[in-house]
């Protein structure tokens, strides 16, 4: 979360601010770095946006910031931990000069208020830290036996790095997943004594060899063979556990059965049958039908494009496609095994993952958690902790013999310091003619939305927090193909109708955008609303970059929307703050953003179950393939980009603050499914 940044000042100059605001500030102590209040980690997070930096130097005196095309910019985090006397003197001591390479420093804008410039030098010097310091960064790369290259981390345990008497765990990356995204699970085994080893697949997305399009169950199954015998051989590990997600139980399960140096396995939101997942995931039986013949070819599966013609073949071929394949292997599986599941999960079927665990001819240890609200998607959000301190206690007892009575916690500065610098490795600087031919494509076919409940009850709860009446102004910043104004348009024309409504039409809305193409077929949308009735305020829409300046003078709007645009922009404080600016006084807005880690797959599901019923009975099978495919897309844009540091969507408590920072009062809601947060804010008059 970011809040506003300030003019560029020095040490004497805020502290005159401190006395004059009595504003607490921070005591800067190196010991403090990793026990810092969980509020300035997401502002840390969010300062991690700016490739445009190429130094910065901290000292005693000053805080200055070399750029191409930024100035006299700095961080500004109003969160207070321990509290300075008006006073007291600013303790600047411990900071070094820091140097820092391009793209590795990501700094927040100018703006205008402080509260502490001792916690502003303290984040400088931790976020620049977390890049000069190479430490567990270990990345190492293997052969598998076809030759392909597999790039991997390894994390050694804390309390007996490089030593031979190591419990380790892979982690196999789940279809479409890189290993970064796994960070935080290595964290928290890492910080409780397990030695443990992410990697990308080959044939998938990442630094391994080869291509996503080529990908085979088969090819899965020999890397984590391979990692295994590089860990027994190079690594002298004597126990070896797995800890895979998704799709890649199914590999797991299977590499379980041909090496016996595998002594525990554990899948996470795993399925045991790939006809069933793949049945949900696309909404077709593509292994039935591989098996009567048919040939589909290159199919869009989660936003990536793969030869199923190879995929379904290696599939049938080597024991991989039915949960009967998946019971036959169990059958040679003699080691321990626990199988998470979530309540949540549209794609895992809780009754197959109970009848395969049962499957123990051996005896050994099994069982079936399935954890209450956990959807399919968890990353690094609230609940992947909960999750993850318990594999921690699984894991531990299985492999180890004894139970942990309490996990040890990365502190969210480890957290945050991890996943920066692993996402700074990935992340792909784009230009901002790219983003807009990103943006033109992806609003194309935004309007699948409007086919799920779920995006109709979300803009039916925007329109009933505005609460915008025809007499009014409301604006509409990223107004993206105008389906917002839209729904509030056909909502005033039912409440003309039906005279709920009799006052003046004489108001006015107007739509922004950077993307003209959405915004001609706003105009398109909109004119045939107006064709039902004469008497609707009318609207007008604008190409305008957001990041820019609002056209607009002060006090102009009397209700304001920014719908799931601020995870977007680099800077959204400020954008949050000028569209503050011409809202009047008693005025309303609205910001929304998807949450972090935000799981589509249920709404995904509900829409495919819905549209293939439809389909079905008005013969029009085409119709709904099209929005599978779409959809498909979308969820590979939502999880993709976030995954790699792109864009950064925001929970109640960053959306908060950047109202409650322009002074408003807040109020917060869930919407769109329970993944988006939406924060009504009202100006204070």
């Amino acid at each position: 979360m970011r809040v506003n940044p300030i003019q560029y000042r020095t040490p004497a100059t805020v502290k005159a601010d401190l006395q004059e605001r009595k504003v607490a500030g921070y005591y800067f102590t190196r010991k403090n770095l990793t026990r810092l209040p969980e509020e300035i980690y997401q502002n840390i997070m969010a300062v991690a946006q700016h490739p445009e930096v190429t130094r910065v130097v901290v000292n005693r005196e000053t805080v200055k910031v070399d750029s191409a095309r930024i100035s006299k910019e700095q961080i500004d985090l109003c969160v207070t931990q321990r509290p300075i006397s008006s006073g007291a003197k600013v303790d600047t001591r411990h900071l070094p000069i820091l140097l820092q390479e391009k793209a590795n420093t990501l700094i927040g804008r100018l703006g205008k208020t402080i509260r502490s410039i001792s916690l502003k030098l303290m984040v400088l010097f931790y976020s620049l830290k977390i890049r000069l310091v190479k430490r567990d960064l270990n990345l190492m790369q293997f052969a598998n036996p076809s030759g392909e290259k597999i790039t991997a981390f390894i994390d050694y345990p804390e309390e007996k790095e490089r030593s031979k008497d190591i419990t380790w765990l892979i982690i196999p990356p789940a279809f479409g997943k890189r290993k970064e995204t796994y960070y935080l699970l290595a964290l928290y085994l890492k910080k409780n004594g397990f030695g443990v080893v992410r990697y990308d697949d080959s044939n998938s997305i990442g630094e391994s060899d080869g291509e996503i399009k080529n990908t085979t169950l088969s090819r899965s199954t020999e890397n984590i063979l391979t990692i295994v015998d590089v860990l027994a051989r190079k690594f002298g590990a004597k126990k070896i556990g797995l800890i895979p997600f998704s799709l890649s139980a199914r590999p797991a399960i299977k590499a379980a059965t041909q090496d016996k140096r595998i002594n525990f396995l554990l899948p996470v939101v795993g399925s045991p049958s790939i006809q069933t997942l793949l049945n949900r995931v696309y909404g077709e039986d593509l292994i039935a039908d591989y098996a009567a013949g048919k040939r589909k070819g290159i199919l869009n599966l989660l936003g990536w494009y793969i030869d199923s013609t190879s995929f379904l073949g290696n599939a049938h071929e080597n024991g991989f496609a039915d949960l009967e394949s998946t019971a036959k292997d169990m059958k040679d599986l003699g080691i321990p095994m626990i199988w998470y599941c979530g309540t949540e999960d549209p794609w895992v079927d809780h009754k197959e993952v109970d009848m395969i665990i049962k499957i123990n001819p051996m005896g050994q240890f099994r069982r079936l958690k399935v954890f209450d609200g956990l959807t399919h998607r968890f990353r690094d959000a609230e609940y992947a902790h909960v999750v993850f301190a318990q594999v921690v206690r699984d894991v531990s007892k299985q492999m180890k013999g004894h139970e942990i009575k309490e996990v040890a916690r990365p502190w969210t500065g480890e957290v945050i310091e991890r996943g920066m610098r692993e996402r700074a490795r990935i992340k792909t600087l784009i230009s901002e003619e790219e983003k807009l031919r990103m943006w033109t494509n992806y609003l194309k076919g935004f309007g699948i939305l409007l086919e799920t409940d779920d995006y109709i009850d979300y803009l039916k709860d925007i329109d009933k927090l505005l609460h915008f009446m025809p007499n009014e102004k409301l604006l509409d910043v990223g107004c993206g193909n105008g389906y917002v104004i839209n729904y509030i348009l056909n909502r005033i024309v039912d409440d003309v109708v039906a005279k709920k409504y009799e006052g003046n039409t004489e108001g006015q809305i107007v739509g922004i955008d950077l993307v003209q193409e959405a915004l001609d077929r706003a105009e398109k949308i909109i004119s045939e609303t107006k064709m039902k009735h004469q008497q609707l305020p009318p609207a007008y829409f604008l190409q305008h970059n957001i990041k820019e300046k609002l056209p607009f003078p002060d006090w102009s709007f009397d209700t304001l929307c920014l719908s799931l645009v601020l995870s977007y922009i680099n800077d959204p404080q400020t954008v949050v703050r000028e569209c503050c600016r011409v809202l009047k006084p008693g005025g309303r807005i609205i910001i929304s953003s998807l949450k972090p880690d935000a799981d589509v797959s249920q709404i995904y599901a509900r829409f495919l179950e819905k549209k293939r019923n439809r389909s079905e009975e008005e013969g029009k099978e085409e119709e709904w393939k099209q929005g599978r495919d779409l959809f498909n897309k979308a969820i590979n844009w939502i999880e993709g980009h976030e995954e790699t540091g792109l864009f950064s969507y925001y929970g109640m408590d960053a959306l908060r603050e950047f109202l409650q920072q322009c002074g408003l009062r807040v109020k917060m809601y869930k919407s769109f499914g329970g993944q988006a947060i939406i924060a009504y804010g009202e100006k204070p008059i």
